[in-house]
């Protein structure tokens, strides 16, 4: 009986030790969680637009589809935080439009004669990075181009041959960070010379332009721009698990969503403590952008 009662003993205390860690692991979640700030826009599905405020945790949807915009992705915050930029699909090829959260109006750019997509906006909120082909020369694929909001100007940007998708532009806006068709990543500089940095793909450099994050096979990374090391951030059963995530705009944390079921919870996860805070069950996004 004492070797019975010995057994009984080592059971109910590693139960004990469990439901501790358990409950406090739950407590600094919550705490987290009231912690969080600001407010991130995302795309779901054929026609929805939300705006997320973490604080509070209200969702705001946006009607995009009585400006017959469908299909909206990679929406960023201008500087401003009033307008949002967006691409969309209208008349069999993607748009780039922006949004104005106070007037409740649209613009968009199809005079530019382009069918866009993968975009992202620059720091200071002037031009889009995109990638794209003219509609008008018959070009058959896709290079990486940048709009001016201002006054329309185009610029070719890059023709690597294996073509490029994701952009991301770097906080200090030197640099664009790009996917190739054969999942490289490359940091192009403002002389317009490629580096290959590493093999994955959707880079998005963090705050301070020493980081990127990107995902491949297995992993969501973190890619060390100072010493050239990976850490693993978030398991990515296949490219097709997590495909969107955003930085926080002080780089403590990152959003994301995991796809494996067609309805998913957004998450945030602190990498400091490695804490893990659920949010609210959406369709499949495509593009988050986090502002403060």
């Amino acid at each position: 009986m004492r070797k019975y009662a010995k057994y009984l003993w080592i059971i109910l205390l590693s139960i004990l030790v469990f439901l501790i860690a358990f409950w406090h692991q739950t407590m600094q979640v919550e705490k987290e969680r009231k912690t969080l700030k600001g407010k991130v826009v995302f795309s779901v599905g054929r026609d929805d637009l939300y705006v997320l405020d973490l604080s509070s945790q209200e969702v705001n949807k946006i009607e995009l589809k009585k400006f017959g915009i469908y299909f909206p992705s990679y929406p960023c915050w201008l500087p401003n935080g009033e307008r949002i930029v967006l691409s969309n699909y209208r008349d069999n090829r993607g748009v780039i439009t922006v949004y104005d959260l106070t007037n409740k109006s649209v613009r968009e750019y199809p005079e530019i004669k382009f069918d866009c997509g993968f975009i992202s906006l620059s720091p200071n909120g002037k031009e889009i990075a995109f990638v794209g082909k003219s509609v008008e020369s018959g070009q058959d694929s896709n290079k990486l181009y940048t709009l001016s909001l201002d006054n329309n100007k185009l610029t070719l940007v890059t023709d690597v041959s294996v073509g490029p998708y994701k952009p991301s532009w770097s906080p200090d806006g030197s640099k664009i960070a790009f996917t190739s068709a054969d999942n490289n990543i490359y940091v192009l500089s403002a002389d317009k010379s490629e580096l290959v940095v590493c093999n994955g793909v959707g880079p998005a450099w963090n705050p301070k332009g020493n980081k990127i994050l990107y995902r491949s096979n297995y992993f969501v990374y973190i890619l060390d721009l100072d010493n050239n090391q990976t850490k693993s951030v978030i398991t990515n059963f296949g490219f097709n698990d997590v495909k969107n995530y955003a930085w926080s705009p002080d780089a403590k944390y990152i959003i994301y969503q995991k796809c494996t079921d067609n309805r998913s919870n957004l998450v945030v996860k602190k990498l400091s403590v490695n804490v893990k805070i659920r949010l609210q069950e959406f369709g499949e996004i495509t593009g988050l952008c986090w502002k403060y």
